[in-house]
This record gives C-alpha cells, sequence and structure tokens, in this order.
C-alpha cells in the first residue's frame, strides 16, 4: 500500500476545490491608497469649508436684520405735519416766517430779520430778508433763500406748535442777522407774500 501511495501529495480541500493560500499584501500590492486618502482629505476639506461659508451667510443676515428693522421703525414713527399745522405767520422778537404748503412736500418761505444795537447816535438795526422754496419731508424742512451761497443751509423743524429753525453758513443776510430761534404762530391766515411770492 505504500507503494501505491508513493510521489502522492497532500492537498488540502474546502468546499471541494483546493484550497490556495492567498498570496499576502504587500505594500506593492496597494498601488492607489494614497491617492484614495487623499481624496477623502480633500472631501473633507470641501465639506468644511460649505460649512464655514454657510455659517457667515448666516451669519451676516442675523447682523443685518436690526439695520432694516431699525430703518422701518424710523420711517414708521416719523411725525408727518399737516398743511394747516404750518400755514400761517411764525414769529420771534427778532425774526418773522411766513409759510404756505403748496403741495408736492414744498413750502413757500419768505423771511425776516432785524440784529438792533445802540450807537452814539442812537438806536440801529440790520436787516436781512429771504425768500423761496423749501422741501419738507415728515415734519423737518429744509430752506436756501434763493441767490445765497451754496453754504447756507436753513432747517425748519415743525413740532408741539413751535417752529424751530436752526441755521448753518452765511444766507446773505445783514451783519449779525440769523435766521435762528423758535418761533411761535401769530396767524393761520395765508400770509402775503412781497411780489415774486405765491401771495
Amino acid at each position: 500500500m505504500n507503494q501505491n501511495f508513493k510521489g502522492l501529495k497532500s492537498v488540502a480541500y474546502y468546499n471541494d476545490e483546493p484550497y490556495r493560500a492567498r498570496p499576502a499584501l504587500t505594500h506593492q500590492g496597494c498601488t492607489n491608497c494614497g491617492s484614495r486618502r487623499k481624496g477623502h482629505f480633500v472631501e473633507l476639506i470641501g465639506e468644511f469649508m460649505r460649512k464655514l461659508m454657510f455659517a457667515l451667510v448666516l451669519s451676516l443676515a442675523v447682523i443685518s436684520m436690526p439695520v432694516f428693522q431699525s430703518r422701518e421703525v424710523n420711517a414708521a414713527s416719523q411725525t408727518i405735519v399737516t398743511a394747516a399745522q404750518v400755514n400761517g405767520t411764525w414769529q420771534t422778537k427778532w425774526g418773522e416766517f411766513k409759510v404756505w404748503a403748496l403741495g408736492r412736500q414744498r413750502l413757500q418761505i419768505e423771511f425776516s430779520g432785524t440784529y438792533e444795537y445802540d450807537t452814539p447816535s442812537g438806536p440801529m438795526a440790520n436787516v436781512g430778508t429771504g425768500s423761496g422754496i423749501a422741501h419738507i419731508e415728515g415734519d423737518t424742512a429744509t430752506f436756501k433763500p434763493d441767490g445765497v451761497d451754496d453754504d447756507c443751509a436753513i432747517t425748519m423743524k415743525f413740532t408741539h406748535g413751535k417752529l424751530i429753525v436752526t441755521q448753518e453758513g452765511g444766507c446773505g443776510f445783514g451783519h449779525n442777522v440769523s435766521a435762528e430761534g423758535t418761533y411761535k404762530r401769530t396767524s393761520t391766515r395765508k400770509p402775503k407774500f412781497n411780489e415774486g411770492g405765491c401771495g
């Protein structure tokens, strides 16, 4: 019997098939491992950048919301005055404004002011006048008399039954004559404007 099996090799079987051991996986057998790792790293970086951009956009949107809301609140809370509230004659001790609404946010304006002072010869006064069209927004009008320098700016605010006037720049009035002051309305009738006015 030993002669009959002489020269035969011992072979292991698995599921009726000769079992062959798989060769060991070496570094040379994984030629694309580095490329796979690099691709995965690039995907992670891309995902991180997308999330970062989304967070930045969301932050900017949240920050800008109060700005738009404040503008809406300011527009809603803006005081609007009617023609009946601005029309008429407004006076202080040293000045007078004649005001009449023309529509389309325009006001016909005529100003006259004085500056009184004493001299050895007796009391003297400088006089200044100006007229033109003012543009009103809400309760505040901006007025620049006709023919004056560009740096002249008169702001007229109608509030609580008073007219508060501020002046910037030279407006061509007499020496020390200014339109500034708090004016009280003395008449609601349509004023009589000088020639060239709307009265």
